[in-house]
């Protein structure tokens, strides 16, 4: 439900507690062993870390030696093993990776590693307590209003964290034994003697994240042997739960706008429930969807661009209407859900057991829930109440405290700030021979073996890539190349993290947005000897590579439940690599180029899913070429999914018929 740092998992971890029947661990010469209850040495220390037991078992870790990948990923190739309650190693630390048991199944991993990650946050900070308080609570015109008489500020930080990554998946059983090789791509957990398996995924490193993120394979699902038992044809597939299960199908792909300057392709999801045979038992009208947990079903459709969430009984029957911005799988009779910006609970007749009243929520376990209220951290049990064990809360408390410390001092302190950024010499992420340091509150690099090879004088500083860092002096973005050399001169407002291929985004303020009225900056591109190929004075500006660039004023941005952002509206047109404009700012949208021809429309605006009319005007489609002109003359009524010309042809609509015209505008087979 709540995405929580990587740090605080581990707390989680180190601070469970212990139930009286299982060993203590102790440690000797920095390394793990066990002990009974009276203090008799079960399992000699030897093991870097042992985690606290579930059903029967521990995990034992040994932690694997660091590298740099030559793309320039931190690894870890850690290692895994269990143990049970009398000390007796089930396995030593041979794995990769590995799960807990569940319903005496475990589920480890060969040649997988664990790498880092960083995710951008941006907060909002008030100058107050009670104005921070509020921030969450007040609309949006009115915290406009607050960030122009200074009463609100933000900040931008790194959370850094590791993830683990690739390798091949198998199972043990509670002997030890390898009963499924470890030969899937990415695996579920044994739910109704079967496992979901993916085939063919691949753990991927998104453009615009840090981290990978696995995608792609087929989901089927194989029996306690290994044996495929239903085939991997789906692009999802849920726990089975009482003999049935979801799956999903790609149904539809299309193209559409991202928030930056390339085209991505989505596909519209389609939901089916399954037997135990494969057998299909019934089709699902919803776009989002999850497994049965505890007889009950979450699923969501999208209400006005937002997803709202309800859940399904066994029967198929909506029995707690889709009304919430968030949902969880019930968890002991209860599930928590978001609604108004808040998280409460709610039972399985959908009555509202625990208010909405936490900033963020977990779901139940063992009879209580963890939970962040006026922003502390607590446990509180299925009537709301705050817990009544307080030894593992006060632990949490410690150690939020502990972290609540450190990060005033990350905000306040400069030397803390340089120290953290020594630890990170040892751990970023390579960029092509030279790392990012810090001296004196000033940017600079370093090659991998320490020597600066760059100077520190900069305000700010992003990593090399494609042989280029953007670098801030005196409140102004620039670019340098690997000698240090300033390619693009500190110009510019804003700038993109890094060049793409042979071309960099570049920004200025815009002097409308202080009124409330325009983007906060204009954009425009520069090559790599920093000739402005288009001058920043759009909103938005896409670049096409050898055709002319698309530029747009006016349109804004919306959101899906994916985050991917997708533009409406707006007045779009071409500037040519001298920055001419070929056309004016005249088309209601132009699609990406292929095969040299762009779609354009004329007459209306188009978003992410549909285009509408604009002022009763009529809405067509037509052609141009990487020059602006007009190849095939607005007619049509619609064009393709894709919207873009495969092997010299596209589909069109005209006239209530589809049919295929070529790149001349005449119609084909």
């Amino acid at each position: 439900m709540t995405k929580l740092l990587f740090s605080l998992f581990f707390i989680c971890v180190f601070l469970g507690s212990v139930r009286a029947q299982e060993p203590n661990t102790f440690y000797e010469n920095q390394k793990a062993g066990l002990k009974d209850s009276a203090g008799k040495v079960l399992l000699n220390p030897g093991y870097d870390y042992i985690y606290e037991f579930s059903n029967g078992f521990a995990k034992l870790y040994t932690e694997g030696q660091k590298k740099i990948t030559e793309d320039g990923q931190k690894y870890s190739a850690d290692k895994y093993g269990f143990v049970d309650t009398l000390g007796k190693v089930l396995v030593d630390t041979i794995y990769n990776y590995a799960r807990n048991f569940r319903y005496g199944y475990a589920a480890v991993n060969r040649g997988g590693v664990y790498k880092t990650g960083k995710e951008l946050v941006t907060e909002e900070v008030s100058l107050k307590k009670k104005q921070n308080a509020e921030a969450g609570k007040v609309k949006k015109s009115k915290r406009k209003k607050r960030e122009k008489k200074g009463k609100v500020t933000y900040r931008s930080y790194y959370n850094y964290f590791r993830y683990f990554s690739g390798g091949k998946y198998g199972f043990i059983d509670s002997t030890g034994q390898e009963i499924i090789s470890t030969q899937f791509d990415k695996v579920s957990d044994f739910s109704d003697g079967l496992v979901a398996v993916n085939i063919g995924g691949q753990w991927t490193k998104e453009k615009y994240n840090d981290w990978e993120v696995f995608r792609g394979g087929n989901w089927g699902y194989a029996d306690r042997n290994g044996k495929i038992v239903i085939a991997p044809a789906y692009h999802e597939a849920f726990d089975f739960s009482e003999g049935i299960a979801a799956v999903s199908v790609k149904v539809k792909s299309k193209f559409i706008y991202n928030a930056f300057d390339e085209t991505e392709r989505s596909a519209k999801i389609k939901y089916y429930l399954i037997d135990r045979s494969g057998k299909v038992i019934d089709s699902l009208k919803y776009e989002k969807v999850s497994g049965y947990y505890g007889g009950f079903m979450k699923v969501g459709n999208k209400v006005n661009n937002v997803y709202q969430y309800g859940y399904l009984d066994k029967t198929r029957k909506e029995a707690i209407a889709l009304k919430y911005a968030e949902a969880g799988n019930f968890s002991e009779g209860l599930a928590v859900v978001r609604f108004n910006n808040y998280y409460g609970y709610i039972d399985t007749t959908g009555r509202l057991i625990i208010s909405f009243k936490y900033e963020e929520a977990n779901e139940f376990y063992e009879g209580t829930a963890w939970v962040k209220e006026n922003g502390k951290w607590f446990y509180i049990n299925k009537k709301g109440e705050k817990s009544k064990s307080p030894k593992l809360q006060k632990q949490y408390e410690k150690e939020m405290a502990r972290l609540k410390v450190l990060a005033e001092l990350a905000l306040k302190d400069k030397l803390w700030k340089e120290e953290q950024e020594k630890l990170r010499m040892e751990y970023i992420l390579q960029t092509e021979g030279l790392i990012k340091f810090i001296k004196d509150s000033k940017y600079g690099f370093k090659d991998a073996k320490g020597n600066e090879v760059i100077k520190p004088v900069f305000d700010d500083a992003n990593d090399f890539v494609n042989g280029k860092a953007a670098v801030k002096l005196n409140g102004k973005w620039g670019f340098l190349d690997k000698t240090g050399k300033l390619i693009v001169a500190h110009n510019y407002d804003n700038v993109d993290d890094y060049f793409r291929s042979n071309y960099a985004l570049v920004k200025v303020k815009n002097p409308e947005s202080g009124n409330d009225q325009g983007t906060p900056y204009k954009v425009g591109i520069v090559d790599e000897t920093g000739k402005q190929i288009v001058p920043p004075k759009y909103d938005r500006v896409f670049y096409n590579g050898d055709n002319a660039s698309t530029v747009v004023n006016g349109a804004y941005d919306v959101e899906d439940s994916d985050t991917s952002a997708h533009l409406h509206g707006g007045q779009w047109g071409l500037v040519s690599k001298n920055g001419e404009e070929l056309t004016p700012l005249m088309y209601s949208y132009i699609h990406p180029f292929s095969e040299g021809l762009a779609a354009v429309l004329v007459g209306g605006k188009c978003g992410k899913e549909a285009c509408e009319i604009n002022g009763g005007q009529i809405l067509k489609w037509g052609f141009i070429d990487g020059n602006g002109k007009m190849v095939i003359e607005p007619q049509y009524d619609e064009i393709g999914d894709n919207k873009i010309f495969e092997d010299g042809k596209i589909k069109v609509k005209l006239h209530g018929q589809y049919f295929y015209i070529d790149k001349n505008g005449n119609v084909v087979e």
